[in-house]
């Protein structure tokens, strides 16, 4: 199994950042739910 990694994904006309696994990352993909709607959301400086 692989070791979870964590992705960063803007969110558009914002400075926050998605902090998501792969898995979230699938289960966003796959039901098209937005990262933002079940991940911790963090700012991040510009």
């Amino acid at each position: 199994m692989d070791a979870p990694i964590e992705i960063q994904e803007r969110i558009p006309n914002t400075n926050q950042r998605v902090l998501a696994t792969p898995v979230a990352r699938r289960i966003a993909d796959e039901t098209g739910i937005e990262l933002r709607n079940f991940k911790e959301v963090v700012q991040v400086g510009e």
